[in-house]
């Protein structure tokens, strides 16, 4: 679980520091930013952390974009 964490929390970050493209991009990457603050914010127990998780990869596709 913990590998799990690192990962999504990795992925954050490049996700976070991926080129700008358009106007929206800079209100995209704030608000990546504020997810990973968030969870790196956070003591979740490990049920939690993977309901957690869940959500966020609803919230996002496998490339890094909004759904």
């Amino acid at each position: 679980m913990k590998k799990l964490i690192e990962n999504w929390r990795l992925k954050l970050s490049e996700m976070e520091e991926r080129p700008l493209e358009s106007p929206g991009d800079h209100n995209y990457r704030k608000k990546v930013h504020q997810v990973k603050s968030f969870i790196d914010s956070l003591n979740f127990s490990l049920d939690e952390q993977e309901q957690l998780l869940e959500d966020l990869q609803k919230m996002f596709d496998l490339e890094g974009t909004p759904l």
